[in-house]
């Protein structure tokens, strides 16, 4: 659970409910600051959010009966039991923003992403629009009634503001300059701590629950029973990244169809070697399963069909992590030769982490990619968390432009990742 600092009695009912959603949702390595002060300003919220930045919100427990208009295009007018008020609550919470801007810079000389929203626990979208509120707060940055329905919808507006902010050039919000922050608002902060709170330290316990990658072969005469579909999909929902090499066309498009109806009851859509959230309920998954020929690569997944007869008394077989027998690294190399299948990237990838490997190859042979997934696998091998394998990795490039690619490469690829996973329950 979120951790919860200067929380007070709150006798708002709006104002409650919200508190309630975020402690549910939130776990233990957020902060939530509750009515603090800098520069003479008291904001309502404040949550530090590890590697993504520090989110102010301004909360507004209005009833819709007590909304009567926006003026001037730059205010609501709100009835109260002293008559009428005017707010503009995205322009305090924008204040608020800028004052902990200064104090952390003034401080700790860093400037980590500060962005704001604006909370109206108790007004619907509906009402939001007919009522023009949309002129005073942009939706994109405010947090209405049904984005705190389930924790699925509460992270959908929070990863739509963070999406419009992205761009922003911010010093990273890592542990230590969290800590850092901390250390402004609060006593007895370590700021030497090593940074695992209990979510990760369970974390770190059960990384190996599911497999990294299982490679799938189906014989011409295998039919691919639906425990083994059911097998599949959980398996890909909970991270594992699939190969797969099938005899006829047919197997493939079933394993594909129930890959892409598992992403779909989870409100995610995939696009090329992307996976999306859904957020238009009639978008469908790029390129349709109907259109796709003899090969589909998408995120975390291979498929192809052999080009020619296998090996009749060959049977269908399952490796996982990449461990594999010298008899099944023979059949490997020959469903290579006869698919799209390329056993070399798929060997190199799943290599001990105590190897040293030397890659010659030419240009457009998926050496990038390559290693993206080497990476992977071995994040995947380390029972540590995640953001602390950057301390353990080095990447080198001839040029700052080969560089930056491939440092977005990294986080589009963890990006998804986690996208994939997030849902799963």
């Amino acid at each position: 659970m979120v951790q919860l600092i200067n929380l007070d009695s709150v006798e708002n009912y709006g104002e409650r409910l919200f508190i309630e959603k975020v402690q549910k949702y939130l776990d233990d390595t957020n902060v939530i600051y509750w009515n603090r002060q800098v520069f003479g300003r008291e904001f309502d919220i404040c949550i530090l959010m590890p590697r993504k930045g520090i989110l102010v919100v301004e909360l507004k427990g209005w009833r819709e009966e007590n909304i009567l208009r926006v003026e001037n295009n730059e205010a609501v007018i709100i009835r109260t039991a002293d008559g009428e008020v005017s707010s503009s609550p995205q322009k305090q919470a924008r204040g608020y923003r800028f004052s902990i801007e200064r104090h952390i810079r003034q401080n700790i000389g860093k400037f980590p992403l500060v962005y704001q929203m604006v909370c109206l626990p108790q007004v619907s979208k509906a009402f939001f629009k007919s009522h023009r509120l949309d002129v005073v707060m942009e939706e994109k940055f405010t947090i209405l009634k049904e984005d705190l329905v389930d924790n699925t919808a509460f992270f959908n507006k929070l990863d739509q503001a963070l999406r419009e902010v992205s761009n922003w050039n911010r010093d990273p919000f890592d542990h230590k300059t969290m800590l850092e922050v901390r250390n402004l608002y609060e006593t007895g902060i370590n700021l030497d701590e090593a940074g695992e709170s209990k979510i990760e330290k369970e974390l770190a316990s059960s990384y190996h629950q599911h497999d990294y990658s299982r490679f799938y072969f189906f014989a011409e005469t295998n039919t691919i029973a639906s425990n083994t579909l059911n097998e599949i999909t959980a398996e890909y929902l909970h991270g594992c990244k699939l190969f797969f090499v099938f005899a006829k066309k047919d197997q493939m498009m079933v394993v594909l169809d129930a890959l892409d109806a598992a992403l779909t009851q989870k409100g995610l859509v995939r696009n090329r070697d992307n996976i999306e959230i859904a957020f238009d309920e009639q978008k469908s998954h790029t390129p349709l399963a109907v259109s796709v020929g003899d090969m589909f690569v998408s995120f975390h997944c291979s498929m192809s069909v052999l080009n020619a007869p296998f090996e009749k008394d060959a049977a269908s077989f399952i490796i996982h992590n990449g461990e594999y027998s010298p008899a099944q690294e023979c059949i490997l190399k020959r469903l290579s030769e006869q698919s799209q299948f390329n056993f070399e990237q798929y060997e190199v990838e799943h290599a001990s982490p105590e190897k040293n490997i030397v890659i010659r190859a030419g240009a457009g042979t998926g050496k990038t990619h390559t290693m993206i997934s080497r990476i992977g696998y071995i994040c995947y091998t380390q029972n540590v968390p995640l953001q602390k394998m950057a301390d353990r990795i080095v990447m080198i490039t001839f040029t700052n432009e080969a560089a930056d690619q491939m440092a977005e490469k990294l986080k589009s690829y963890f990006r998804h990742c986690r996208q994939k996973c997030r849902f799963v329950v």
